[in-house]
């Protein structure tokens, strides 16, 4: 009787050691998360995440004024983005950017904020907010904010975004 009392008290133990390690672990990785920093932890992780956050601020500044070329370097091959309901592959960018009667909205600002970065080895994951002030060839306002989500892989040492999935901030709904 009195070892299976003694057992159960250890898986009691047991079990909020666990629970005490989980939640402490849970938080640090919380407080490395808040301005746009790593969710994993030592020193190579965090030079890694401070180059992916300066590559995500190269990739908004690109997307001002997008070149074929710059988006080109920016990006893998099988390249892959989802905005406004639509898959766009890579060839079908470059195939825009490089059409001299494609009408773009002029980007005047593109801002991203509260960006954090996730490594996996060779691959990164960003997430995080971005606003666009925009118009259109007609100089209709065409401004929108969101949520992000970039995937960064390295290849031949750079790092390149094979995937970039942009969400719009929803309407609230109306009460009934």
């Amino acid at each position: 009787m009195r070892i299976t009392f003694m057992k159960r008290i250890t898986h009691v133990v047991l079990m909020f050691a666990l629970a005490a390690v989980a939640s402490s672990s849970a938080l640090g990785q919380k407080a490395l998360a808040k301005g746009g920093k790593t969710m994993t932890s030592g020193p190579q992780a965090t030079a890694v995440a401070e180059e992916i956050l300066q590559l995500e601020r190269m990739y908004d500044q690109a997307f001002i004024r997008p070149t074929a070329e710059e988006m080109e370097r920016l990006h893998t091959d099988d390249f892959m983005m989802t905005a406004r309901g639509k898959v766009t592959t890579r060839a079908e960018l470059l195939a825009r950017l490089n059409d001299p009667n494609h009408r773009r909205d002029m980007i005047e600002s593109l801002t991203t904020d509260d960006v954090k970065v996730r490594i996996y080895g060779d691959t990164a994951v960003t997430t995080g907010r971005w606003k666009r002030v925009s118009k259109d060839a007609e100089g209709k306002d065409t401004s929108a904010a969101g949520f992000f989500t970039h995937v960064w892989v390295k290849r031949n040492k750079t790092w390149l975004v094979a995937v970039a999935h942009y969400s719009p901030v929803a309407t609230p709904a109306k009460p009934q």
